[in-house]
């Protein structure tokens, strides 16, 4: 109890000092996990998507900007290219399904994905898609709302909705068909939460109807290919390219994701590195303040041990404060990275939101959390000891 008021008293005759070097700490720590955060949701996303498809057909475009758009809808909507492409793929004996993806209505502000039922069976390669209510299209002009966008618009089961052409459409944009909705997706932690889902016939129709052409629809932009044999990978990739008369890119969307981790890993890596060595200043901070805290104590310390104060009990007295500001560092430093995590999340676009996870702490931060902690500890154990074993001073040698 004693040792405990020693040290109150300690820390409020210097408590600028303290907070200065708690606070120093604690942003190193909220900074060094966030960046642990959103390297291991970038890995966890990557790995989530590895093995949707086996290939990505569209236009000619770069193939990291299809995989990207593909899997995340992230970038510019690729441009069309013609049913006969999808025709053609779907009936191929190498093929385990196709799933096209039309990308060229809204509703209110939401993308809405053109596409078949084929989607909901074999999107996951886990399984089928579940639905948390209803089901896919099974009536005319059917529509099934993600996750996400049931939560944040309450539409239900049976409600009817318009949907209009183009991302940024006018009114005069906006189709009369009116679709009902037939199903909600559970959460799926793909950009499907995040979408619209009709039926590709129906707004092919639609769409020829209201350009006054009947006869002819619009394209599609993606289109999700999925091998019974991953072997034929190569050589499918090649037929397609000189089958068809119209430009194609064909893209293997796996190679695109171990590139892309690759240069997060490396970003990411540098990253922590450097937010590493400012940790490391902050404990050395700390270290240097205590030293100087040790001196300013020494003859508080010499009284201690000429009134029979132990050598474990003056190590205790020199630890408790640096363990103290470093404990509660520690502390404000997870509690400042889950506050800004929820910040950052929640002014990020939709597209993005994708690649962060959700934030159960991870063996990856409670580590680092761990090794700055017991680091600290040593680093004050080594100046607290160094104090305890000094010889002691006699009064006539203070000043």
């Amino acid at each position: 109890m004693v040792i405990l008021q020693l040290v109150k008293k300690s820390l409020g005759r210097r408590k600028v000092k303290a907070l200065v070097s708690m606070a120093g700490l604690a942003l190193s720590l909220a900074l060094l996990l966030m960046l642990v955060h959103v390297k291991n949701s970038v890995f966890n996303t990557l790995e989530r998507v590895t093995g949707q498809s086996d290939l990505i057909v569209g236009a000619p475009s770069q193939p990291v900007h299809l995989a990207m758009y593909g899997l995340f809808r992230m970038g510019n909507t690729p441009p069309a290219i013609s049913f006969n492409v999808y025709d053609n793929l779907r009936v191929h004996p190498e093929v385990s399904a196709a799933i096209p993806l039309s990308m060229m209505e809204s509703h209110k502000g939401f993308s809405v994905t053109g596409t078949t039922n084929v989607l909901f069976d074999s999107f996951d390669p886990a399984g089928p898609l579940a639905f948390a209510s209803g089901g896919g299209f099974t009536q005319a002009a059917s529509v099934v709302l993600g996750y996400e966008v049931a939560q944040q618009t309450g539409y239900n089961i049976g409600e009817m909705i318009t949907i209009a052409k183009g991302s940024e459409p006018t009114i005069e944009d906006e189709y009369q068909e009116l679709f009902t909705i037939t199903g909600i997706l559970s959460s799926t932690g793909t950009v499907l939460d995040n979408s619209f889902i009709a039926s590709l016939n129906d707004l092919a129709s639609i769409r020829g109807r209201f350009n006054n052409e009947p006869d002819k629809a619009d394209g599609i932009n993606l289109i999700l290919v999925r091998l019974h044999n991953r072997q034929a990978l190569l050589p499918l990739q090649r037929e397609i390219g000189q089958q068809f008369s119209e430009p194609l890119e064909i893209v293997i969307p796996d190679q695109e994701l171990a590139f892309i981790q690759r240069i997060s890993n490396r970003f990411g890596s540098l990253m922590i590195g450097i937010v590493m060595l400012t940790a490391v200043m902050a404990l050395i901070t700390v270290f240097f303040s205590v030293s100087s805290n040790l001196s300013e104590r020494r003859s508080e310390i010499d009284t201690l041990r000429m009134l029979g104060a132990r050598s474990h009990q003056v190590i205790v007295v020199g630890l408790l404060e640096p363990v103290l500001i470093i404990f509660l560092a520690t502390v404000v430093g997870f509690l400042l990275f889950q506050l800004a995590a929820s910040g950052a999340e929640s002014l990020l676009p939709e597209e993005w939101k994708l690649w962060m996870t959700e934030r159960p702490v991870s063996f990856g931060e409670v580590k680092f959390l761990l090794f700055i902690l017991l680091t600290g500890c040593l680093l004050a154990f080594v100046q607290a000891w160094k104090s305890a074993i000094e010889p002691v001073r006699q009064p006539s040698e203070r000043r």
